[in-house]
């Protein structure tokens, strides 16, 4: 935590949550609420634990790190902060979220990022976005509607591999990169139409 500029990093979740509402970060040593603002959700933060009825982040964050909301029955949560600059390795992973809209703040989706969300049907993603890492959406079986912006640069290996729904896609004009095996078992995808920007397929 900053004391001149009152933010902070949430290391650990160590007040709990308030069902419905954001993030309550409470001082560890007298167990009340402070009025930092939370910027960061770090490494782990809230790993495991049941979340299945938070709704909303706070809207300050703009970055949240590796593992922070993985395994953590997430299904209730539709958007993610308007100042989201970033998602790390894992952040989403193993969750239930159904659909779920990005900001325009975000420019980088990490490895993982969201992988194992089976329950997936839908998701938004905004312009000034210019990185998908490997396996970013891999296993997101019900995955059936995606439109790509026109900010993207890169797609991770196996990015979104086993999105078996997922009928059509159109790769923006821009993106250079596609990794190995990114629509690796994408059983139902009919149509994929890739632009004169792409560069490199890696196989």
């Amino acid at each position: 935590q900053n004391d001149d500029s009152r933010t902070s990093v949430l290391l650990l979740n160590t007040g709990g949550l308030i069902p419905n509402d954001p993030i309550s970060f409470v001082d560890p040593k007298t167990s009340e609420p402070n009025d930092y603002t939370v910027t960061i959700i770090g490494k782990e933060a809230f790993l495991g634990k049941d979340l299945t009825n938070l709704e909303r982040l706070p809207e300050s964050i703009e970055m949240i790190e590796e593992s922070a909301f993985k395994n953590c029955k997430l299904s209730k949560l539709k958007s993610l902060p308007s100042n989201l600059k970033k998602i790390g390795k894992y952040a989403f992973s193993g969750n239930n979220l159904v659909t779920l809209e990005l900001p325009s703040s975000l420019t980088t989706i990490e490895d993982g990022a969201f992988k194992d969300n089976r329950m997936l049907v839908s998701i938004t993603m905004k312009e000034n976005l210019e990185t998908i890492g490997a396996d970013a959406f891999n296993g997101c079986t019900s995955l059936e509607k995606l439109e790509l912006p026109k900010s993207l640069m890169s797609i991770g290996d196996y990015a979104f591999s086993k999105n078996s729904k997922l009928e059509s896609l159109t790769i923006p004009d821009g993106l250079n990169k596609i990794g190995a095996y990114a629509f690796n078992e994408c059983t139902s995808l009919k149509e994929l139409k890739l632009p004169e920007s792409l560069r490199t397929i890696t196989t």
